[in-house]
Parts: structure tokens; sequence; C-alpha cells
């Protein structure tokens, strides 16, 4: 993989990390070359007369050093400290790599290079630290964040409290727990590139968020190091990443000249928050069971799948249609001022129908796109929708993920720009307010899927017939089929699709899928609980593996976990994408809780995960409800053993925290 184009830079979304062998070759106010922490340690010691170095890390060093000079050592090793890294003249390879239009700048440095280069080249900067909060740059400027420590800060009373001199001191530091290093986590999702300079990977905290990322993302993350950089190191690399032994001159070459001015944007760029859904019309779409089979099970859809029939309600569809009604409500009277707001309870098909009504969309030209992540600054994606030429529909799966983005673009009042959304009703009922501000206080067009008309459970009937879902139930009679989905199941989709799971032609497909679940190792298990727990309780937009595996202590990277779940068979119940662990159906992330995993397992993982939020977290609102969600009783209600009622036998049957049932109060 080459380094990112020089041009790609200069559009200001990449990211630069340095290392300790960045600033290397920078000159210290004694007029010697800054010192890394074996120079440094070198240093120490043979300032009180130690000619080995060896058994010395930088803390013991620092602690001879101060002894050896008594009451003064602590003022004596800040001024060592400062002679070392405070900088005097930094290179011409230096200045030409920091003064690009770089989004971010993190650095593992105490050293004042960056400040000094941008002082003298009247480049743009603020200078933050990982105890400061997040906010994002401020327009056309670069923002750099000291994520171990700033020389600025090295008084007496501050020493001990920012500079962590070892590396077991970096194993705890305030980085891993902190919003800057979730903040960096999405800097590399949403980046364009990511180029670490001087950096050997030696350090633990960026080895784990970096294995906490899917490998497409990877293919954007570039080393670039010293040619004599050995074997062993170029190896580990490049498991995360592309490495680049050609040294900081070279790259500063294929810069090739200092940019220190704003970043030379291209609004017809798709934003990286952003993605465009692409639609195939057709009257009716080839569609096979194993294509309705995995639609039922997972939630998730393949948008090649979906036709004409799927809004008709014509026999052959991919999805079940809904109210006619509904769609054509959606249709004729939403626009730009007046978005569209879709509800329903946990797993009764907001998504698909959302898809539904993109595709309809998409019929009447209009561009669509679906909003990933909400974006840091939402000025690039309001510059690219209003620089669109053609109608847009823009969604947003979940509204109560993206704070800001949706009423940006309602407030552009632009009538061929309408915003799709979609939310659980319970936030509808209990936070009527809130919802209504994510969409600008516009008056929505609200569909809400919770109250199905006659004609849906008629479809949803005939959609099972023609799939042959039915399972053990298929010998009913129209009527006696219509009476379930209407009466047992009060035509809520999330029930009939569980009837499915349970007595369905889905069952020994769902059995073999909880069985592979079941098999597989503890902490896997942990992790997946865990997810499907967030899932279940509207927190999906927490999903994201590095904050799970650490909620939960799970010490694996994501690509083990992928091949775990590769292995298993178990794809269709968890999506990996994007640095996230989520099962897919929220549905189907309740049936699995129950059935796998039992209310005293699921206690147990929250139970832990509770104290990490309550050491780690409480800064940080998002994780403040999550912390709230966790203990309230009834999140686990639906968790505890519950009775099923088995009407192709007329039996009773219990099912126990542990998944297993009984019948008739018989074992």
């Amino acid at each position: 993989m080459s380094l990112p184009e020089a041009s790609q830079i200069e559009a200001g979304t990449a990211i630069l990390f340095l290392g300790a062998g960045f600033s290397a070759e920078a000159t210290n106010i004694n007029d010697d070359k800054i010192k890394d922490v074996q120079g440094l340690v070198k240093f120490l010691l043979e300032e009180i007369g130690e000619t080995s170095i060896e058994c010395y890390d930088l803390e013991t060093a620092a602690e001879e050093y101060q002894q050896f000079h008594g009451k003064s050592g602590v003022e004596k090793l800040t001024a060592a400290l400062h002679a070392n890294f405070r900088s005097k003249t930094p290179t011409e390879d230096q200045r030409v790599i920091v003064c690009q239009p770089w989004y971010r700048i993190y650095t593992s440095n105490y050293d004042d290079v960056v400040e000094n280069i941008c002082f003298e080249e009247k480049k743009p900067i603020t200078t933050r630290e990982v105890t400061d909060p997040v906010f994002p740059p401020m327009p056309d400027t670069t923002q750099l964040i000291h994520i171990y420590g700033n020389i600025t800060r090295a008084a007496a009373d501050e020493f001990r409290k920012h500079f962590l001199l070892t590396e077991s001191q970096r194993d705890n530091s305030p980085f891993i727990k902190s919003p800057w290093m979730r903040r960096f986590h999405d800097d590399v999702l949403t980046a364009s590139s990511v180029v670490f300079v001087g950096f050997s990977l030696n350090d633990i905290d960026i080895r784990r968020l970096l294995g906490s990322l899917p490998r497409e993302v990877l293919s954007k993350v570039h080393f670039v190091t010293s040619p004599s950089t050995r074997k062993p190191v170029i190896t580990r690399m490049s498991k995360y990443g592309s490495a680049h032994p050609i040294g900081m001159a070279a790259f500063a070459t294929c810069l090739g000249s200092k940019r220190t001015g704003a970043p030379a944007r291209e609004y017809t760029a798709l934003p990286m928050s952003l993605q465009e859904l692409e639609f195939s019309p057709a009257l009716k779409a080839s569609v096979a069971s194993r294509d309705i089979e995995n639609l039922m099970i997972s939630g998730d859809i393949d948008l090649d799948k979906l036709s004409n029939a799927d809004i008709s309600g014509e026999p052959g569809g991919y999805t079940i249609t809904r109210s006619l009604n509904s769609y054509t409500r959606a249709i004729q009277n939403s626009s730009g001022e007046r978005p569209i707001l879709v509800h329903g309870d946990i797993g009764n098909g907001k998504t698909v129908f959302a898809y539904q009504l993109a595709y309809h969309f998409s019929q009447k030209n209009h561009r669509i796109f679906k909003v990933r992540r909400e974006p840091e600054n939402t000025g690039d994606v309001l510059s690219y929708l209003q620089a669109l030429d053609s109608p847009a529909l823009v969604v947003f799966d979940d509204v109560m993920r993206f704070p800001k983005l949706p009423s940006a673009i309602v407030a552009m009042q632009r009538k061929d720009i309408t915003v799709l959304a979609t939310v659980r009703s319970i936030v509808v009922d209990t936070a009527h307010d809130r919802v209504r501000a994510r969409l600008g206080n516009a008056t929505p067009i609200e569909i809400d899927l919770n109250m199905p008309l006659k004609d849906e459970n008629h479809r949803i009937v005939r959609y099972l017939n023609e799939n042959g879902l039915w399972g053990t139930q298929s010998d009913l009679t129209e009527s006696e089929k219509l009476n379930l989905v209407e009466k047992k199941c009060g035509g809520q989709l999330r029930d009939v699709v569980l009837t499915l799971y349970q007595t369905g032609s889905l069952h020994k497909r769902v059995e073999e899928l909880l069985l592979n679940l079941q098999g597989i190792d503890n902490s896997s298990r942990e992790v997946i609980a865990f997810s499907a727990l967030l899932s279940y309780a509207d927190f999906e937009h927490l999903c994201r593996f590095l904050d799970i595996a650490d909620l939960v202590n799970y010490s694996g990277i994501l690509e083990e976990l992928r091949e775990t779940l590769v292995e298993n068979e178990l794809g269709t119940l968890v999506r990996l994408e994007t640095g996230d662990l989520v099962v897919r159906s929220p549905a189907l992330a309740q049936f699995i809780l129950v059935r796998v995993f039992g209310l005293e397992a699921v206690l147990h993982v929250v139970k832990r995960a509770l104290g990490t939020l309550d050491r780690y977290y409480t800064d940080e609102a998002d994780f403040v409800r999550l912390g709230k969600a966790l203990l309230k009783f009834s999140l686990y209600g639906p968790l505890r053993p519950v009775e099923i009622q088995d009407s192709t036998r007329g039996l009773n049957m219990i099912q126990a925290s542990d998944g297993t049932i009984r019948t008739d109060g018989r074992p």
C-alpha cells in the first residue's frame, strides 16, 4: 500500500501520529539532540556517576537522580527534563511534515517540537492533553494532543501528575480510559488516512486500539519508519497497517512543501460519515429461501433484493410490506422542512421499513445517504449536501445517536433534501421533546409501526405462506394463522419473528446457531452477551468493540473474535464492521440473552461492567446513562424465565434462565 497522496492530506481529513523517532533529530536548548527514553536514562545515570544502564528504566533512573541530589532532586530532575525536551531548532523535514493541514496530530512525546514549529511557521494550532475535554478543532486549525504528557507542564508540583516514566505506568495511563482514546478510535475510522511517524508500536495502548479495528479499516494506516528498522518491527507494523521504512526525509519529500494555510477542501467528495446507498430498480428481485432466512434471523437487509414488490405488497417480495397508507403519507407529505419519523418497539421492523422508503425515494430520482456516525464537524456534511444538484434522502437509523446533524440538515430548509429518522417508541413516549429537538422541532410525518392495520396482518400471513415459514404450525387454517398473528402476536412483527424462532421453520437453524454460540470460549461469549444487552437496551451506539472489550475485560483483538465467529458459523448473529460489535437484530438479541445466557450469566457480566463504568467512565454522559440503565430492574424483567404457550401441542413450556425448557412442570 503506497503512502497517501499529498493532495489527500491537503484536504484536511488526515491524522498524524508522532512517536519518539520523529523528535530525535531536533536540537534542544542544550544544543544537543533530543534524547529518547534510553538516551535519557543514560544521561541521568552518567550525571550521578553510574556507568551502566543495565536493569534501569526511566523511573528508576529518575529516582536515583533525585536521591543523589537530595532536597533539590525534584527541581534538578525537572530542569534536566526541560533541557532535554525543550526544543530549539527543528529540521526542515520536521517542518514540512508538521506544516500540513492535518485534522489532528497525536503525539506520545513530551517535547514541544510541534508547538515551536507551528509558532515559527505561523501555522494555526491548539494544544490539548488527555485530561482536557474533547472538543473538535477550531475551523482551519490543527489540534495537537499530547497523550502522555507535555513538557510545558513539567513544574515540580505537576511532574508526577502528568509524566509517565515507565511502560507499566503507561499501561495504566489516563489515555486508556479517557474520551480521547475513543476519539482517536473514531478518528482512525473516519479519517482519510492515519500516518504514524517515528513510532515503533511498542505502546500497548495503541496496539490495543488498532487491534480493535477491522482489517479493511487498517488499509489507511501507514507507518513511516527508519530504513534501518529491524524486520520484527516491520512485521509487527504490517499487522496493523502498511509499513514504509523510508525515513522521515523521504516522507517529507513525498509531501513536497509546507502548507500552513487552510485545507483545500473539495465538497464534491463524499464525507466519511456518509454512506451512499445504491438500489437496483426491478418489479421483482431474485430472492432465495436462504435470503429470507438470513433476513428473518439477522434483521440485516440485502439492498439488492429490494424491488417494487416490497412496496406494492405483490407476491414475491423480499420483505413484509407494511400499510400502503404509511408509504403514501411519507412519500407525498415529507419535505426538507418536514422530516419522516418512523418509530416502533424493539424488533418491529423500523430499519427495514426505512430501507423500503429509501428504495421508493430512489425510484423518484433521489440520492440516498445513510449517516454512519455523527460527524465531529457537521459543516463538512452540510457543505456537501448544499452542493448537491439533485434531491436527496438522508437516513438516520436511531436518530438519538445523532445530537446535531439531523436538526442542522432540517435547518437548511432545502425542500429537496429530506431527513428520514427511526427511533424506538419508548423514546417517543418518554422523551418526546428530545426527539423533536433532534429534528429541529419540525413537525414530522410520524409512522407508528406498533399500530398495524388489517391489511398488514393479511400480508404477514401471506408472506409466511409464500416462504414456508410456519414450520410446525403450517397445518393451521388461514383463519387460525391470521388469529395467531393478530391475537397471539398482536400484529407485532417482533412477536411473529420470535414465534418463528420457537416453532416456525427458522427454529432448527436458530437452534443450531444458539448451540454454536454456547460452544465458543467463555470470554468471547461474554463479549457477545454484553453486546446483545446493549442492542436490546437501545445502547447500540455504544457497541464499539474497544469499549465492550474494556467493560467486560476481554483481552483479545477484533480479528481473533471474527475468526471465532466464522469458525462457528455465527456471522448471521453478530455484525463486525467499522470497529463495532453489534448483535444484528434487537429481537434476536433478547432471544439469545434468554436462551443462551440466562439472567444469572447476564447479571454477572453486568456487575463487572458496572465496576469499570464506576471507576473510569463517570465523566462521560453516554456511559453515565448506560450505567443508570443497567441498574434498572425493569431492564431485566423480560430476561427472566418465561412461560410460552405452544398452540400446536396445547402444552405450557417453562423456559428457565439457563435456556432449558420444561414442559408441564416436568424436566
